[in-house]
């Protein structure tokens, strides 16, 4: 905000001698509002009115001080609020000038101060109104966003629940854990992503299944040792019977039939 020091008698119209005020630095009502406040009460009182006419520039005198106070005062009380604050920003400063820094346009090129007071409340009625409205949208979407990081945790939780109580009903119906790698890394293959030895073999969820058999076997050592290999998790679950191991090849009797891993390229 910059104040006027212009002492003309259309100051006095509205002012007498209370618009006698020196230049400082821009602020707009609210931003000055809350600088003067400094104990945050919402309100301002004496002694931070007297810092923000000094700050102005308005003469350092006690009683004339006072008497500026009791002007902008809530009447029966011993402090300014909001709308007694802008009413002495507004009265004090330089609406036309405040206009020209605004931005606005039409300003008529000869008005009275009152003219000016005027139409500089109705620009600050407008900036405020908007202010708030875009407040108003950003604690919207804050809300919004909380609820949906809420859901989202909700959402991950419930999942790892259900990972877990899927893990303990497959355990219940049998699986099979493959230590080291067999001859020529035979049991280090990757695992199939289509599981179509046969058509009874294919499983519906199979990525979530291998998901949760990776998170399985990855935590069942230590983590300087090696894990058990991931291949076996297609037979999670499908009630192996019967295991044959030898040097390069591995075969499983299950629910849906014989199972086997390594052997040659052909086949693993």
């Amino acid at each position: 905000m910059e104040y006027d020091n212009d002492n003309t008698n259309s100051n006095h119209d509205l002012m007498g001698e209370d618009s006698l005020v020196k230049e400082n630095s821009r602020l707009s009502p609210k931003e000055a509002f809350h600088k003067f406040d400094t104990d945050g009460s919402g309100t301002i009182e004496e002694d931070e009115f007297f810092r923000l006419l000094e700050c102005v520039g308005i003469p350092a005198d006690c009683e004339y001080q006072e008497r500026m106070f009791k002007k902008f005062a809530k009447p029966g009380s011993n402090c300014i609020d909001y709308d007694g604050f802008r009413k002495a920003w507004v009265l004090l400063g330089n609406p036309k000038q405040e206009l020209i820094d605004r931005g606005i346009k039409e300003i008529p090129k000869f008005a009275t101060r009152r003219q000016f007071v005027s139409i500089l409340e109705q620009v600050l009625d407008d900036e405020e109104r908007l202010e708030k409205f875009a407040r108003a949208e950003a604690e919207r979407f804050q809300r919004l966003q909380e609820e949906r990081n809420i859901r989202t945790e909700f959402i991950r939780k419930a999942k790892a629940q259900a990972g877990s109580e899927l893990a303990l009903a497959l355990d219940a119906a049998g699986c099979c854990y493959v230590l080291g790698t067999g001859i020529n890394d035979a049991f280090s293959s990757k695992v199939k992503t289509d599981m179509l030895s046969t058509s009874s073999f294919e499983q519906v969820g199979s990525d979530l299944l291998q998901t949760l058999w990776d998170e399985r076997v990855q935590v069942m050592v230590p983590s300087d040792v090696k894990p058990p290999n991931k291949i076996t998790a297609g037979i999670w679950g499908r009630q192996p019977s019967k295991i044959a191991v030898t040097k390069s090849s591995i075969f499983a009797l299950t629910d849906c039939g014989i199972v086997a891993w390594g052997g040659s390229d052909n086949w693993k």
